[in-house]
This record gives C-alpha cells, structure tokens and sequence, in this order.
C-alpha cells in the first residue's frame, strides 16, 4: 500500500503506517473477511466458502492486532466433503480503517509457535493481541490473512462475555503484547430471550438474488408480501416452538431508521461479486452496511447493536461447496441465495451461532438426521425437526426438566417424555423428563452421554431417522455429536467399561406408552450398572417399586389428580389471590397464587395464569380474594378444572371480599377437620350519619 504522510505502509503501525489496510489514497482495508474457507477453510482451500486467497488484490503489511477468535462452521451441500478447522479473527474497530467493526481475517496458524491456540475454549470469549503482525489485505474491508507475528502475539480470555449477552466494555486499550483492552466490539447471539435479527440483502452491480428482498422477508420472519400467503414453517416458527418460546427471533428495528424495514436491508454494494470469495463479499456487505446505517441512522454497529447478523447473497459468488456458514459461536451468518429461504439451512447456522457444532453418525458429522445441526433436509418449510440429546442439554431451553443420572447397580428409572408434550406442558415437572444426562470419563475427548425420546410429534413430526425411538448421542459444548443408538421398547444399549471401570453401562427401554388428551405420550427407561453381557446381573424392568403395576391412571398424575386453576385478571390484578386447600387433611395449602404476599397475587392487567398440581385423591377448598372486595370484572374471571374437567367456573360478576368453592370428595367417611380461614382485612368503612 501506499503510505498515509508518505511512508510506505509496512513495518510502522498505525501513524506514519496507513492505518488498516484502508490506507487513506489507497482505499486498502487493514485486515479483511476472511470467513469460513480461506486458506484452510472448512473443506480445503477456499471450500466453505470464506476463503480470502486472492493474490491479485492482497497487499502485505504489518500492523498493530486486537481481534476475537472465532471458527466459522458450514453446511456443506455434499456432506461427505471433509472439513479441515479453521480460525478467524473478528477485528477491533479500533484497530480498522474507518472504525469498521466485525470484519474477519484467517489466522494461518501454521505462521504460529506450535501449540499457540492450544489452551483456547474458542466459546466467544478469546481474543488475540499482537503488538506487530504480518497481514494479507484484500481491498476495500474485504479481507485478509494474518500470516504471523512479527512482534509479540498473546491470545487473551475475555471477562464478562458468554453465550446470551453483549460484552461488558473494557475500557484500558493497549497497543499490543496481550496488555491492551479486550475486545468490547463482538456480540454473541443468546440462546435464550428475545434476538433481534438482521438481513442484510446483497446488491451487488454484475448479478442479483434469486429472490426480492420482499420474498426473502416472508421465508425467514413469515411477514408475506401483499397477496401472497404468509409462510408457515421458519427459523423463527421453529426455533420459538422447539424452546417454548424460551428464544424468539424479532425482526431488527431502529427507531427513525426507514433503511431497515421488517428486519431486512438493502445493501447494493458498487462491485462484481461473480468468481469473488463469499468472505470477502460479506465483508464488503458488512461495510457498506455500516456506511449507510452511520449515515442515516446514527451510531449504529452491526456487531454490537444486533443480536445477530444474516447475509444474503448471489448464488455467483464463490462458495466452496457450502450452501451457507455462520461464526461458531457468534453474531454473524453468510447464506447462498437459493438456500437462504429453507428453514433447515436457516436453523443449522444459528444454532451454529449459538455455539452448537455438527450432529454426526458413524464417520459424517452431518449424518444425525434427529437433529437440525446435521442435514435432514434442504427443503423450504421442513422438515420440523428439533435438537438430538446432546444439543438440547446444551441449548438450555430444557434444564428445568432435564436431569443428571448417576448409573448404579440398583438401578434407576425415568420416564421421558418428547418435546412436542414438554412444548405443550402435558407433563409433570418432577415425573417427566426431557433430556437425561450421564457423565463418563472413560469417553475420548471428555464426552458424555445424553438420552431423549425422539418422538416424532408437534415441532419434531418431521424426523425420520431413529423415529420415535430413545436415542442416545455423545457429546459436549462446541463439539460434533455423535450418534450411539436408537431404541425401541424393549432394547439396551450397553457401554463396556464405564466410567473407566469394570462394569458396564446398561440404558434399557422397558417400555412405551400413548397418552391421551391430559396425559404425554413417555418412554421409561431403566439406567443401571451390570458386570457384563453374560453375566446380565442388572435390575430388571418390573423389579423396584418404580417399575410395579400401579392402578390404571386419570390424568398426567397416575393416581393423583390434576387440579388446573386457570385465573384471567381485570384491569386491577394486585386486588387477587387465592389459595387451594386439601380439605382431607385440615390445613395443607396445596397452591397458591404466584408470588402472593397478601393481596398482591398479580401485577398483569387481563392476563391469563394457569397453575396445575397434582394431589392426592380427596376433597378441595378453593378461596378467592378481593382486597377491595368488588370481585373481577370482565372480561376477567376464573375456572378451576378437575383430572380435566370444568367443576368450578366465574360465569358473572360478584362483589366479594372472599368466595369459596369445594370439590372433589375424601377417600374416607367421617367430619373433615375444619380449615382456618386466611386473615382477610378489609378496607375501612365511614359508617352513614344517624340522625337522632
């Protein structure tokens, strides 16, 4: 490059040394994209897609680094097609011509000390510093190689980031050496909460996407174009019906920013993209993107103000056999335009966002076709498939209701229930479970085991591969899962010495039952330690309490009933509660309404809160109260329902101060015990004038 003040711009960082690559004059960007592919990138050299091995538009120079380390992960069309690790450097602003953040840049780790990136997690909280390195620029922010340190390199473990949140900022900035700030610039995408999402649309001079920006709308939020029906199954449907809700894609929004509409932008980029690198065209779509946000909108930053980020672009641009690929975990994903609208590829890189590698079966790290991070489909809207087990023991949206199993020889038994019933909450918190976990040292690479009811049903009807079977995978944070086995009632998986040990692990299907309308389809499972396959010394299924006969059940409880106490509050909440009582048994509060404390039960005005237990078989009491003693106005009321029939319900509007109900009847004869009534204070009342 050409110097900025006329020295050559090489070995003097950032001063007399064109600062960035975007020397000013020569309008090289410091440091570039260097995405997924590259020198080393996933599936050979410019395979993956990110690739800045362009030697005609590279200058070399040697500047100051700060930058987040990151791998980049595709999917790859041919899924045999190998996938060789590589790194990449998100870049400091600071450290950027112009102030540009997020661009990436391929680490050539071989210019490194061997052992170098040896001790790093790679989990979105490890930057890298280097006080001199040599860079391969691509012009205009497009990207680059960093081939080495000439001066000291230190890779630095960030404070205060993690999977879900933006960075805490870090304000001592250095020069180098690993004692300079810690990059405050990069966003990782939550795996629980609201995501603001944006796209970013691709315009580039030589060709143009296979869809409008308008079409692209409808396939990735579902908001259709006028007359055109409304698309039923994307990542945004599909990742709020595999967590419950518990992560929810929205459309990106700033206020006064008409350049971002629904969530997506348009970005026509004055360049040919054809025959181009997909990471260099990223990044000029990044820059560009941030050109005309800071003109229109303000200080807005793509890797700080959106949760994450999605491009688009032509089909022309150089791929590398990827049909797309996101930063594993991060902010940022890059799409092909004609897969850029199929709910399967859209799920696959954000949940490479999120930190989750691939889900594999035998030698192929995609072929785990129960889970979204292998490649069950390219299709458009299907098929709904949601996590294998160890994905979703990581993805934490099933934690409340998954659990750690310690094997022994007496054996322990769960009954699992499948999403789709845990989505619906037909289940019972306590009796039901999601995903089980068992730890094993013996595994290579520190991997452990996890287990779940693949049942094809609800947000996961359309998996084929072990359907509706138990299916146990290995796995850990940020590594391939694999697939161990599938199983239908009444097999075992059997793992020879766990835990390093002399015993074996046995996972047993003892058996699987349909549910009804109150009631989740389950699969119970005996987990146990044994001294091998001949000697098959194990419990049996039948032999503990657990596994006994038990009377035919009436609702999700078994033998309890399911009491439901469904409240929708007027627009005075704080006014409400309420308590349940076993009248059986005199005095035990069964439940109450959330958080009370007195009166103050509720804070939503006309929402809906249903509570469910399960209680033994007896009578029950149901008070309700009202702090000022003018009941809940419509359209507010509420309905209490036994084993799943109404036996209780607000039909109109009453004053009261306290109502009860009673429903249900004891097991015994005989006088119930009386139940001492809640202190109930009711508001001061100016008794009327008398007149003598």
């Amino acid at each position: 490059g050409n110097a900025r003040g006329g020295n050559a711009r090489g070995g003097n960082a950032r001063g007399g040394n064109a600062r960035g690559g975007n020397v000013k004059g020569s309008n090289n960007a410091k440091g570039g994209n260097n995405a997924k592919g590259g020198n080393n990138a996933k599936g050979g050299n410019g395979s993956g897609g990110a690739s800045q091995r362009k030697q005609a538009m590279k200058t070399r120079v040697n500047e100051p680094v700060l930058c987040d380390l990151v791998t980049v992960e595709p999917i790859m069309i041919n899924a045999s097609e190998p996938e060789p690790e590589t790194m990449f450097c998100v870049m400091d602003g600071d450290y950027e011509s112009d102030g540009i953040n997020g661009i990436m840049y391929e680490i050539n780790r071989t210019a490194f000390e061997p052992g170098f990136f040896d001790d790093l997690e790679l989990d979105g909280t490890d930057s890298l510093s280097i006080a001199n390195a040599e860079v391969d620029l691509v012009e205009n922010h497009g990207g680059g190689i960093i081939g080495g340190a000439v001066g000291g390199a230190v890779p630095l473990k960030q404070r205060g980031m993690g999977q879900g949140g933006r960075p805490k900022n870090h304000n001592n900035k250095g020069r180098g050496g690993g004692h300079g700030k810690l990059s405050n610039s990069r966003q990782l995408s939550p795996r629980l909460g609201v995501s603001d999402l944006l796209v970013l649309y691709a315009v580039p001079l030589d060709v143009q996407n296979y869809k409008t920006i308008d079409q692209y709308r409808n396939d990735i939020f579902g908001i259709a174009p006028s007359g055109e029906v409304q698309d039923p199954v994307n990542v945004i449907t599909q990742t709020e019906a595999c967590s419950r809700g518990k992560l929810k894609y929205v459309p990106a929004s700033v206020s006064n920013c008409a350049v971002i509409v629904n969530g997506m932008m348009n970005v026509p980029i004055d360049k040919n993209v054809t025959g181009e690198e997909s990471g260099i065209v990223v990044n000029w779509v990044q820059t560009k993107a941030q050109e005309i946000l800071k003109a229109t909108c303000g200080s807005i930053n793509l890797s700080s103000d959106f949760n994450q980020v999605m491009v688009i672009a032509p089909e022309e641009v150089k791929w590398g056999g990827a049909a797309a690929w996101a930063q594993m975990p991060g902010y940022l994903s890059a799409f092909r335009d004609v897969y850029a609208d199929r709910m399967g590829v859209q799920l696959h890189e954000f949940g490479h966002n999120l930190g989750m590698h691939h889900s594999g079966d035998g030698t192929l790290p995609y072929a785990d076709h129960s889970c979204m991070m292998g490649n069950p489909s390219y299709d458009n809207n299907g098929p709904q498939i949601c996590w294998n087990a160890a994905k979703s023991w990581e993805s934490g949206w099933y934690e409340e209701d998954s659990v750690t199993v310690t094997p022994s020889a007496s054996g322990e038994f769960i009954q699992l229930v499948g999403v789709a019933d845990w989505v619906t909450e037909k289940y019972t918190r306590g009796m039901h479970r999601v995903v089980l976990q068992i730890l094993d040292s013996s595994i290579a690479n520190d991997l452990d085991y996890y287990v779940i009811y693949n049942r094809a049903k609800g947000p996961n009807a359309g998996v084929n591969f072990a359907k509706n079977q138990v299916t146990i995978s290995t796995g850990k944070a940020r590594e391939v899962s694999w697939h161990q086995a599938g199983l239908a009632e009444g097999q075992i998986f059997r793992k020879p010495g766990y835990n390093s040990g002399s015993q074996d692990l046995v996972v047993k299907v003892c058996e699987m039952s349909t549910g009804t309308e109150v009631m989740p389809d389950t699969a119970g499972v005996l987990i146990y330690l044994d001294n091998g396959q001949e000697a098959d010394n194990g419990p049996k299924c039948g032999d503990t309490t657990t596994n006994a006969p038990t009377p035919v059940a009436t609702s999700m409880c078994g033998v309890d009933h399911l009491i439901e106490v469904d409240i929708t509050t007027d627009l005075w909440p704080t006014e409400i509660s309420w308590e349940l009582f076993d009248i059986c048994t005199g005095s035990e509060i069964l439940l109450k309404a959330k958080g009370s404390a007195g009166y103050a039960g509720y804070t939503q005005n006309q929402a809906q809160d249903i509570d469910k237990t399960c209680a033994p078989p007896g009578e029950y009491l149901f008070r309700i109260y009202d702090s000022v003693g003018d009941g809940i106005y419509s359209p507010g009321g509420y309905q209490i329902k036994l084993n799943g029939k109404v036996v209780v319900e607000l039909e109109t509007r009453r004053s009261y101060w306290e109502q009860e109900h009673k429903f249900g009847e004891c097991p015994s004869s005989g006088t119930p015990p009386p139940i001492t009534p809640s202190p109930v204070t009711p508001s001061p009342v100016t008794p009327s004038p008398v007149t003598p």
